[in-house]
């Protein structure tokens, strides 16, 4: 496995999407219910803390990865540890210069800068909605105090970008910096047979 060739162990956190939507029939997926979507959010954030709380034990920093890393700063705080939100490409940090991803589908047009920071404001409120209880529950008994936003306090204001800067330059008008890496890439291996 890649990862664990530098030293790092893999360890597996989340739902089973596939057992938990009942795979897809004909390609078409089943979509879960509301409840079974509320449910999911909260066994996410509590299955954090449980996975990523005993996988930081000894470690110095955690490197969070992706837009749904709820719980990693909260267990960096509480084990007074430094940690890092890192995206993968631009359209995950905020910007007025585009909207925020959009679950199950696309924007079908260009926005006004307005209009995008509308767009970003109601995914905050949508973050809060379905992970800020269970976060702030979690929280509490680690004698943390409660976070107003989930999503900023996830993203910090200084997240990481590892993307490639010509193809994706970071934005930073709604983050204070956007610290771009580069992109992550494995090295390349052993060329292909002609």
């Amino acid at each position: 496995n890649w990862i664990e060739s530098f030293g790092v162990e893999w360890v597996p956190i989340g739902p089973d999407l596939q057992k938990l939507t009942g795979g897809s029939v004909s390609g078409i997926p089943k979509l879960p219910s509301a409840e079974q979507l509320h449910q999911m959010a909260v066994q996410t954030v509590k299955n954090q803390f449980e996975v990523i709380g005993q996988a930081v034990q000894g470690c110095h920093m955690i490197v969070a990865a992706g837009a749904l890393q709820i719980a990693a700063r909260s267990l960096a705080e509480a084990n007074h540890i430094p940690y890092i939100f890192t995206a993968y490409c631009p359209a995950v940090i905020p910007s007025s210069h585009y909207p925020p991803p959009k679950t199950g589908g696309f924007y079908q047009e260009n926005y006004s800068p307005e209009e995008n920071l509308r767009m970003w404001q109601d995914n905050a409120k949508d973050f809060d909605q379905q992970f800020l209880a269970t976060l702030n529950e979690a929280r509490l008994s680690y004698g943390l105090e409660a976070v107003a936003s989930v999503r900023d306090y996830m993203m910090t204001r200084h997240p990481w970008l590892a993307a490639d800067k010509t193809l994706a330059p970071g934005i930073t008008d709604y983050v204070e910096k956007v610290e771009q890496t580069g992109a992550w890439l494995m090295p390349p291996g052993p060329a292909l047979p002609a």
